[in-house]
């Protein structure tokens, strides 16, 4: 899931959803929720996320039509989107209604979760091991757009050096962060830090389903 940047009008921080015992609240009669939907119809035709929807379906697992297993709901306030999978039951995507984002960051959260959807399809990823998580986590922030150096200068960020390694590592800490293993932990930051560490190099430059980063 897509945390939301500290800094207003900025692209989130992300995580993912996992174990969620109170399904994100969905109000039919909502402006918000409405503007949403109307943000992701207009983002599942943007060539990413077109590509991206592709490349999951080349896997063989099937995700009907966009509309029904991309959801807007209202989350808590602090994510732009998720990536939930539950035993027996079909992954879904939310993207957050009411956080004021645009086309842009509507379209980057929406090709981060669907790079979590093809990590599931392709290699059966458990949110429950630390490293499953940091990888996807690293490909998800990489592949999407949301660290390009633009989106970066946005953040307040202008180093040139190796910018987007560190804008993908610093996000893919965050949502590792928020994993329950690590919010168990005496220092849950350290600790996503060293499984993102741990993996950095062979899962950001897995590219799939790209020939090289976007």
């Amino acid at each position: 899931m897509e945390n939301r940047d500290p800094k207003p009008g900025t692209q989130a921080e992300s995580s993912t959803l996992h174990n969620v015992s109170t399904p994100p609240r969905i109000t039919e009669a909502d402006d918000a929720l409405a503007s949403c939907k109307a943000m992701r119809d207009k983002a599942i035709s943007c060539p990413r996320v077109q590509f991206m929807i592709e490349a999951i379906e080349g896997l063989g697992c099937k995700l009907g039509v966009p509309e029904r297993f991309i959801t807007c709901a209202h989350l808590d306030g602090t994510k732009a989107g998720g990536f939930q999978v539950e035993p027996g039951k079909d992954p879904v995507i939310y993207l957050a209604a009411g956080v004021g984002y645009g086309q842009k960051q509507v379209e980057q959260t929406l090709t981060h979760e669907l790079v979590h959807a093809f990590d599931q399809c392709r290699a059966h990823i458990r949110f429950g091991n630390l490293l499953h998580h940091a990888c996807t986590e690293i490909r998800a922030s990489a592949l999407s757009g949301e660290c390009d150096w633009s989106e970066e200068v946005n953040r307040g960020n202008f180093a040139t050096s190796a910018q987007g390694e560190k804008c993908v590592r610093r996000r893919a800490e965050l949502s590792v962060a928020m994993n329950p293993i690590c919010a168990d932990k005496p220092d849950p930051k350290a600790t996503a830090a060293a499984a993102v560490s741990f993996v950095f190099d062979k899962c950001y430059f897995d590219t799939a389903p790209f020939y090289r980063l976007p």
